[in-house]
């Protein structure tokens, strides 16, 4: 089967983030509209200016979600020896991983693993440069490999014994659409049957707060910036993991979510963190032209949609721009307005609201924060409840500081129509 003829399903979801600690509680928070963006007490705010924000309980323990108590003796038994002493990002990481791979079997030799994320180490390099400076008589020997952001992907890759292609993918905040095109590419190129993309779930320092609050990105206001809805005052920060199984099809059957149909990402050639329509424009055509589509295919866009006022214009700029010859706009959907920016990993979350929405045919509401008296004229969108629709293709988009841009193109599965309407 040559590159074009492949095709690639999406076989397995997992997600653990503050909107749920499961596939299925981020769905209901989606459907609802209930967003994860809660106010912050002073004592956890990681920044002293950052009001609200959708993070982990600070009680959070990873053995006592479902994903954990589901696991056998053996696989709860190797959990705990690889997760023991690391953070609590690395540890949601491995949930995804987890639930995405239950009841799954692979080819080790066979089986990839693609982490999109960078900077993953930050909080931890800056306590271990503290305490350096008050002893530098004594550094901790594991920093030597647990700084490294290739540590996430070696941890996964051992947990879920992949011995394929391994790899790290950094993007900003597209890393892990990025990613996902990766492991499309891995598939495509014969080099893996199986390939596990997780976004990994981001923890920023004090001095990478400190320096996005500085830059005017960071929403630092007491209102949750709606992406679309608001005055762009900044992007509200959210913490999530992702993990989507891809696999090559070999055959007709109907399992699985959705076919990955095609992905692109393109750069700006530009390292400041200004958005441009124009190169968001070429990354979506590119993608549609990729899964062999129309440009005005998409039913339903999952947009970036971050909340910040130069981005959310460019976006529906570029929205506008693809959809042009559309019969109709195309469904518009912003998650981050209930599950916060998860920075590297967001691309990775819209992925897995494009799936959901497949699966179930309709389109979740906006954040119940969000009225349509602000209503952009560029798409469609759900206020209050979700709405069936017929989808049969959705895109994706994540953009990221220094010019990443990329697109996703999803395909409903033939068997998957029969729930249209469905809620």
């Amino acid at each position: 089967m040559s590159r074009q003829q492949t095709k690639v399903r999406i076989s397995g979801l997992g997600y653990v983030g503050a909107a749920g600690n499961c596939v299925a509680e981020l769905q209901a928070s989606l459907r609802s509209g209930c967003s994860a963006i809660r106010p912050l007490t002073p004592e956890r705010r990681p920044h002293p200016q950052l009001q609200l924000a959708a993070l982990l309980a600070t009680d959070w323990d990873w053995r006592t979600t479902e994903i954990a108590r589901s696991l056998d003796s053996a696989k709860m038994a190797l959990a705990e020896k690889l997760l023991r002493g690391e953070n609590s990002p690395l540890q949601a990481d491995a949930l995804a991983v987890l639930e995405a791979t239950a009841e799954k079997t692979f080819v080790p030799e066979r089986l990839g693993l693609v982490v999109g994320g960078s900077n993953l180490a930050h909080p931890m390099l800056v306590t271990e440069l503290l305490r350096y400076q008050r002893n530098p008589a004594y550094v901790n020997p594991r920093l030597a490999f647990q700084a490294l952001d290739t540590h996430v992907a070696a941890t996964l890759a051992a947990l879920v014994d992949a011995q394929g292609p391994v790899l790290n993918v950094a993007a900003a905040a597209a890393s892990a659409a990025v990613a996902v095109v990766s492991g499309l590419d891995l598939i495509r190129a014969g080099r893996c049957d199986q390939c596990l993309v997780v976004g990994a779930m981001q923890r920023l320092s004090p001095l990478d707060w400190q320096a996005l609050a500085a830059l005017g990105a960071l929403n630092t206001s007491t209102v949750p910036s709606l992406p679309f809805f608001s005055d762009g005052g900044g992007f509200t920060p959210g913490e999530g993991a992702v993990c989507i199984l891809l696999e090559r099809v070999d055959d007709d059957g109907q399992y699985g979510y959705a076919e990955l149909a095609g992905g692109a990402f393109v750069s700006a050639a530009n390292p400041l963190p200004d958005a441009s329509s124009g190169h968001e424009i070429r990354a979506m055509k590119l993608a549609l032209a990729d899964a062999q589509m129309m440009v005005d295919a998409p039913d339903l866009i999952v947009a970036h949609a971050t909340g910040t006022a130069q981005g959310d214009k460019a976006e529906l700029a570029a929205i506008a721009a693809v959809c042009a010859n559309g019969r109709q706009p195309p469904w518009l959907s912003t998650p981050k307005a209930v599950t916060g920016h998860c920075l590297g990993a967001s691309g990775g979350v819209g992925l897995l609201a494009a799936l959901l929405m497949l699966q179930e045919q309709c389109v979740y509401p906006v954040s119940t924060a969000a009225t349509d008296a602000r209503l952009p004229p560029t798409g469609r969108f759900a206020f209050g409840q979700a709405i069936a629709a017929p989808l049969a293709t959705v895109m994706v988009n994540a953009f990221g500081f220094g010019g990443f841009n990329a697109a996703l193109m999803v395909r409903n599965l033939p068997a998957n129509t029969d729930n249209a309407g469905r809620l």
